[in-house]
Parts: structure tokens; C-alpha cells; sequence
């Protein structure tokens, strides 16, 4: 009976304490069309694509920049010189089947990124509904 007590004690504990770290995870909160172009508008947020660079120069939300998660190690230094750890970051990818921006957002806070969101909707949403998009010229 002893050591029943003693590992149900034992296993309560380490279930609490898994609870408890994991609990801690920070998750990037997701957005809806209508929040990401309400923000948008607002101003003061960058959006990010986690897209390829040859997707992203095709068309891309207007005003956002290409960090694709594909190339993530190679490219988070020169982002860090441009964009403080308190940026205001909404990542989006391609659309609802698309975990990129997922990824990529759990990189940037993984990085110490504070204000980390993705907009789940990504850039087929955008486009649908025919909010502002530009190319890069090569």
C-alpha cells in the first residue's frame, strides 16, 4: 500500500509539473481576415510571408516583407538588425492550408519575439478580398 501511495504520489507530481511546462509554451495567437486588415489599416503592425521569395515577388500583402521559413536561419540575423524584438509581427503564408506561418511564428518567439500573431487566412484571403497587394520588380 506503501508504495502504491508513494507512486501515485510520484506520478501526480510528474504530471503536474509536465502540465505546468507546457502550459507555459507562449502560442502565436491566430487572426481572421477581417482583424488582419483592421490592424493593416491601423498601421504599426509588419506583416510577414513565409513563403518562398519567388512567391513572394509574384504578389504579397502591400508593405510586407519576405522571411521564408525554409531559409529562417539564414536570414533571422539581417531581420534582427531591422526589427526589434517588440515588433508587432502578423505572419501568413499561402492560406488555411498552409502551417508555415505556424512555423515560422513559433521560430520568431522562439527568438524572443513578444507580439507574434498569424493570420490564418494568409494571402488567398487577401486576395479574395481584393485588399491592397503589390509585386516586387526584379
Amino acid at each position: 500500500m506503501r508504495k502504491f501511495l508513494m507512486l501515485s504520489f510520484l506520478m501526480t507530481l510528474i504530471f503536474s509539473l509536465s502540465f505546468y511546462s507546457f502550459s507555459q509554451i507562449k502560442k502565436p495567437e491566430e487572426i481572421s481576415l477581417s482583424e488582419a486588415k483592421e490592424k493593416y489599416d491601423k498601421g504599426g503592425y509588419l506583416f510577414v510571408d513565409a513563403r518562398s521569395e519567388l512567391v513572394f515577388k509574384l504578389g504579397h500583402i502591400k508593405g510586407a516583407v519576405n522571411l521564408p521559413v525554409s531559409e529562417f536561419s539564414k536570414m533571422i540575423g539581417e531581420f534582427e538588425k531591422n526589427h526589434p524584438k517588440d515588433t508587432k509581427i502578423i505572419v501568413y503564408c499561402s492560406g488555411s492550408s498552409c502551417a508555415s506561418s505556424y512555423t515560422l511564428a513559433n521560430y520568431l518567439i522562439n527568438r524572443d519575439y513578444t507580439s507574434v500573431e498569424v493570420f490564418f487566412g494568409g494571402w488567398n484571403s487577401w486576395v479574395q478580398a481584393k485588399y491592397p497587394i503589390e509585386r516586387t520588380k526584379n
